[in-house]
């Protein structure tokens, strides 16, 4: 079973200062996510622990877009950070697999956090809610990418 096999980092540009060099995807990425905090410096300090809510084992249905065929829904989080790099802030995560969107609902669902719509303390119970609804956004796949699979 891949999902118990592999592990896999993902790693996207939530928000960060956008420059004349960016590529399009992370120019359309920090642009959607960034639009309605803009003016405001993030708090990665804030966003990272956030999203160490999201480290370990729980079904993660509520971090699933619809129109997913996937019966186990349960993933095993690894870890979770906000990191900033220069004028980027990185959020990056490590689980045993992924469900349809499950990425970019955790980076909307930290938008949230950073737009004070979302306590970081609420992550863990929105997790155990399993309830799609209570999460963030689903960020735009601009910028997300699979950045190392080990088996």
């Amino acid at each position: 079973n891949l999902k118990d096999t592999v592990d896999k980092d993902i790693f996207i540009n939530v928000v960060g200062g956008l420059k004349l060099n960016d590529s399009a995807a992370d120019l359309a990425i920090c642009m959607a996510i960034a639009s309605a905090a803009a003016g405001r410096k993030l708090d990665e300090k804030l966003l990272d622990k956030a999203a160490k809510q999201f480290v370990g084992t729980y079904d993660f249905s509520g971090f699933c877009a619809s129109g997913s065929s996937v019966t186990d829904t349960t993933r095993t989080v690894v870890d979770a950070s906000v990191t900033r790099q220069g004028d980027r802030v990185i959020f990056s995560v490590e689980a045993d697999g992924f469900l349809y969107n499950m990425v970019r609902i955790m980076a909307g669902t930290l938008y949230y956090v950073a737009l004070n719509k979302i306590d970081p303390e609420q992550i863990k119970n929105i997790i155990l809610s399993k309830d799609r609804k209570k999460a963030g956004v689903t960020a735009p796949a601009h910028a997300l990418f699979l950045a190392n699979v080990n088996y």
